[in-house]
């Protein structure tokens, strides 16, 4: 009888340790992603990744290296993402982000010249920007391999080389700042990533 017992409870637990394995497929704890879609503030462009898996899998650090398509700018966007149910097939993430872009500005501003006329000039001038975001999402893992990851932050571009050195540089007749020159200002950011899971 204590044999008969025993023998039902290694079953039940080699059944139970079976269903696990079905149920959350081995998941590697590092994801190489590609975002044909990236925006980020008013840049519009593409992005390659690097996730790794940390904590028994409540923690990830992914850092993005994003390119601009419509404005000539490069990012570094390092996140520390927090999985609340660890990992799995789907999963819901949240955490801290920072980034820092160097690139070009492209802008249009008019004034009066001193003869009266309306002046429109176009400028190209360098930027660095830097800032931090809330960033949550979701990733889904297929087949243990294949990743799909949707990203959405938002939060504070903290810092704006081009913005401050418009401050009091460029005016116009009248005093007035010819720039929208607030170098503090509210930025959010969009990603789609596709990628492989080892």
């Amino acid at each position: 009888m204590k044999k008969a017992a025993f023998s039902l409870l290694m079953l039940a637990g080699f059944a139970a340790s079976a269903q696990e394995k079905t149920d959350q497929p081995a998941l590697g704890n590092n994801i190489i992603t590609a975002a044909p879609v990236h925006i980020i503030g008013e840049d519009f462009g593409v992005n390659l990744a690097y996730e790794r898996i940390l904590m028994d899998g409540y923690m990830g650090i992914k850092v993005p290296v994003v390119f601009s398509i419509n404005n000539p700018y490069f990012y570094v966007a390092p996140t520390f993402k927090f999985y609340p149910a660890r990992q799995g097939v789907v999963r819901y993430h949240i955490g801290p982000q920072i980034y820092m872009g160097i690139g070009e500005h492209n802008r249009n501003y008019s004034y009066y010249n001193p003869q009266g006329n309306y002046v429109t000039t176009k400028g190209t001038y360098s930027d660095t920007r830097f800032g931090f975001m809330v960033n949550n999402g979701v990733n889904a893992t297929i087949a243990g391999k294949v990743y799909m990851g949707i990203d959405l932050a938002a939060g504070v571009n903290y810092y704006s080389e081009f913005a401050r050195n418009a401050n009091g540089t460029y005016q116009n007749y009248n005093g007035m700042d010819l720039w929208d020159n607030d170098e503090i200002s509210v930025i959010g950011q969009f990603s789609f990533s596709i990628g492989y899971r080892f």
